[in-house]
């Protein structure tokens, strides 16, 4: 996989992540973290699985964590050692939110950046030796505006349904922003190149 950085207008990078023929992007402008898929080639796209395996020791980490902290309900990173803690995660996993959003061990993200009836869906699971992020396109007659061409997913803290979400987002965004990416702004991660 390689991880390029690109200096956005927020004061921060936007990462891209590309392996093999499919681009993961991931940014953040306030309280709006994106994240679409596309093929490297801008080939259409309805549907895709971007697979982040452990054999990436930069990236798991990090997207496990996302994984870990929407699954056990420690969405806003609350410190697992604070006795008040489990309170918390314990509230938040009997939200009706939480229930809709996760059901046997896989995260589904409706995006509410367009109307319920055709939303793109982004899943998130731990397989073996991987997380995989799966993009999916809904289109109605309308078309709603959908880029032909990738899958993005918002995910938002005000005027959302899924608010809740913003703040794993937020910490993922914040995590890359750490990753140590020489200044050629590319490094195949993995490797000593």
């Amino acid at each position: 996989m390689i991880v390029k950085r690109n200096k956005n207008d927020y004061d921060s990078y936007n990462i891209e992540i590309t392996d093999e023929n499919k681009i993961l992007v991931i940014q953040q402008s306030g309280d709006d973290n994106t994240l679409y898929v596309r093929y490297k080639d801008y080939s259409r796209v309805s549907e895709m699985d971007f697979v982040i395996p452990e054999s990436e020791e930069e990236l798991y980490p990090l997207f496990e964590s996302l994984y870990e902290r929407i699954v056990t309900g420690n969405v806003m990173g609350w410190d697992v050692n604070n006795p008040v803690t489990q309170e918390r995660m314990a509230s938040e996993t009997s939200t009706m939110w939480y229930k809709n959003t996760v059901k046997d061990g896989v995260i589904t993200i409706m995006c509410d950046a367009y109307p319920i009836s055709c939303p793109n869906i982004l899943t998130i699971s731990r397989v073996e030796g991987a997380i995989v992020l799966g993009f999916k396109k809904i289109e109605n007659e309308q078309k709603e505006y959908k880029s032909k061409f990738s899958i993005s997913i918002n995910v938002r803290q005000s005027g959302s349904r899924i608010y809740d979400l913003a703040q794993p987002f937020k910490l993922l965004f914040r995590e890359l922003q750490l990753i140590n990416i020489p200044d050629i702004k590319e490094k195949k991660l993995g490797t000593n190149d």
